[in-house]
């Protein structure tokens, strides 16, 4: 599927913007495959590809907000929001395993892409920023 991400969503930072492309085509390869009634083996795969980007795109930006002096406070929040990220992801896990209607997979599906859209405008945006101000982008 050709994808293109939103462009309210770039930060300007070609690894970020490319992971976030990534992540975004997932999610809506996901909603696809529910709408077309293969939403329980597309979510598995979506968690598998979850499992690798929280490791990989969240040690990234915290590696580069502490080697580029990242204000405390905005790198704080931003580490909180992929911890609380984590957490998010383990209950769904565990919703997952109690309930994998179509509904189910669908609502799960739609509150991941909300939270991504979310955290992308109100923390990567400003990352983004401030690594291009620093041109380090």
């Amino acid at each position: 599927m050709d994808f293109r991400l939103d462009s309210k969503f770039l930060t300007g930072v070609s690894w970020q913007d490319r992971q976030h492309r990534d992540v975004m085509r997932n999610i809506a390869d996901l909603l696809e495959a529910i709408e077309s009634g293969d939403g329980s083996g597309e979510m598995l795969k979506f968690l598998a590809f979850l499992d690798e980007y929280v490791v990989v795109h969240f040690h990234e930006e915290e590696k580069v907000m502490s080697n580029c002096h990242y204000p405390s406070d905005l790198a704080h929040d931003h580490m909180h929001d992929h911890t609380a990220f984590i957490i998010v992801l383990s209950q769904y896990r565990v919703e997952l395993e109690l309930d994998n209607s179509t509904e189910q997979i669908k609502v799960i599906g739609l509150s991941l892409r909300a939270w991504l859209e979310e955290h992308m405008l109100r923390m990567d945006k400003k990352l983004g920023a401030f690594l291009t101000e620093m041109a380090v982008a």
